[in-house]
């Protein structure tokens, strides 16, 4: 019974599995590979009273700074009636270039939550990493009976080829696979809503009004 519940699992989701483990892979190196190219300032060298001067000084009519994951600095102001984004170099505040969000990554970033296929995909995601899990509980338990107990997971794997191979890398992979099919999972059922988001409190955004203070000038400590 139990084999059938390892095998099952694994015959159904291994597509969906695959799709979601390499567009998961090219999001994760993304931000590591852009944070590599870009220009960063020393941590504390810069407040933000200051860089808000700098971008004012070159965009009047701005609007909010942004910092990405990857430490580039991402400037939103009007100019001409129309709205625009810059990549800004923070140490002048002048343009580097504009700011274009990459159509590929989100198409990667929308196979991955949801296959393409809107909340259909959504709910298979939330699945397969369901029976990730699934195949991790049973796979774990068939390879302790193979170990002869549950003591014994830690010494050699009896058997040879692919099955050998499977099981050797199965064991060590096993702690990765199931946190990420544990929180991929949770990350489901808050998007539908059966576990509760748990959100940051946010401060109430400020009326205008009075006069306000030099963006150069930081308020005290």
């Amino acid at each position: 019974m139990i084999r059938k519940l390892h095998s099952l699992p694994g015959l159904i989701a291994a597509i969906v599995l695959t799709i979601v483990a390499l567009s998961g892979t090219v999001l994760s190196v993304k931000p590591a590979v852009e944070r590599a190219v870009t220009a960063r300032l020393a941590p504390g060298t810069l407040d933000v009273a200051t860089l808000a001067a700098r971008a004012k000084a070159h965009h009047p009519q701005l609007d909010k700074i942004v910092r990405k994951p990857s430490g580039e600095i991402v400037a939103y102001y009007e100019s001409s009636g129309e709205s625009h984004a810059s990549r800004i170099a923070p140490s002048t505040g002048e343009n580097i270039g504009p700011y274009e969000p990459s159509a590929a990554m989100h198409w990667v970033t929308n196979l991955h939550r949801k296959l393409l296929l809107g909340d259909a995909g959504r709910i298979a995601a939330g699945v397969a990493a369901g029976s990730m899990l699934v195949l991790g509980a049973s796979g774990l338990t068939l390879l302790a009976r193979r170990m002869g107990g549950w003591r014994n997971l830690h010494g050699r794997v009896r058997g040879g080829g692919l099955q050998r191979m499977h099981n050797e890398i199965a064991r060590v992979a096993l702690i990765g696979l199931t946190l990420s099919a544990t929180t991929g999972l949770m990350m489901s059922l808050t998007t539908f809503g059966v576990i509760p988001e748990r959100r940051t409190a946010e401060l109430a955004y400020p009326e205008y009004g009075g006069t306000f203070a030099p963006l150069s000038v930081s308020s005290p400590r």
